[in-house]
């Protein structure tokens, strides 16, 4: 997984592909704003893919981005050419796996995010694993046996959690926490509650406990709920503005009013309000300029 060294490479010629986590637009503008003025300080990683499909058309080789997708983001918003890129040698399972540790040290992750990207994690080393025992296997038929009498595969008789810890400088105890929380909630109802207000560890292990149907209905209740509670605080927000509007223009017609009309008139004004319908109206308007018989 030994980078190559630095290469300028055009920005359109990078595949971003299918992504574990999509780049918040805030953040990408942000570095934009860093970068524009300090530059690109790490550059982003990519791999070559050979006869790969892109947007119907076959490739011959095609560079498919591995991480960095922030700092890509941010390029594309200063319309930047190029950008710097260390190219990899690295089959689609270890790019994958470089994917997820460059989040997980890099990002801010959420509890759900946390849990997807964990349990993708194990799912991307287990088959490295496999691939790795099964070709050790072919080799030596002499170290099989003694790997077979162990549970634990091959890369050195490390398991996840333990490996996964020394990649991500995370404690065993959180990843497996937060593995166990991927296994059990489906990944459609992960996905749909992730960035949410229901994105939190107590919700996820609450949701550990029901079954998949269980778990995809009360996430859906839960999130309209939310949306309604929206709704309602938006209406609040709404009424709260329009009485403040409601207010400002009662002051401005009085003011208006007495400037334009005689003291007589604006009584008179008052008078006839209550005789078309408008009895409060005139009222509001006497509280904000009384009439002129009687003490302001």
């Amino acid at each position: 997984m030994t980078p190559r060294e630095i290469e300028p490479t055009r920005i359109e010629f990078i595949v971003v592909g299918d992504r574990l986590r999509s780049v918040p637009e805030d953040k990408a503008r942000a570095l934009a704003k860093s970068m524009d003025e300090i530059g690109l300080q790490t550059p982003i990683t990519v791999r070559v893919v050979d006869g790969m499909v892109v947007n119907g058309e076959e490739l011959v080789s095609a560079l498919v981005l591995v991480a960095g997708a922030t700092r890509l983001r941010a390029a594309q918003i200063l319309e930047w050419e190029y950008i710097d890129c260390f190219e990899i040698e690295d089959d689609e399972l270890h790019a994958r796996l470089w994917e997820v540790d460059e989040n997980l040290m890099r990002a801010e992750l959420s509890p759900a995010e946390e849990a997807g990207h964990l349990t993708e994690r194990k799912r991307v080393w287990q088959e490295i694993e496999k691939a790795e025992k099964e070709a050790a296997d072919l080799s030596d038929p002499t170290w099989a046996t003694l790997s077979g009498s162990t549970n634990s595969g091959g890369r050195g008789h490390t398991g996840f959690a333990t490996d996964t810890a020394e990649a991500t400088s995370k404690s065993k105890t959180s990843i497996n926490r937060a593995v166990t929380r991927g296994e059990n909630v489906a990944p459609e109802v992960l996905a749909n509650m992730t960035g949410t207000k229901l994105d939190t560890g107590t919700y996820l292990d609450t949701l550990g406990k029901l079954s998949e149907d269980q778990q995809r209905k009360k996430v859906d209740r839960d999130l309209e709920d939310l949306k309604e509670q929206r709704v309602v605080n938006d209406s609040d927000t709404t009424r709260a503005r329009q009485k403040t509007n409601k207010d400002a223009a009662f002051a401005d017609l009085a003011e208006i009013l007495t400037e334009d009309l005689s003291p007589q008139q604006y009584d008179r004004v008052l008078e006839l309000l209550p005789m078309v319908g408008a009895k409060s109206l005139a009222k509001k308007l006497s509280d904000w300029m009384p009439p002129s018989g009687t003490n302001k």
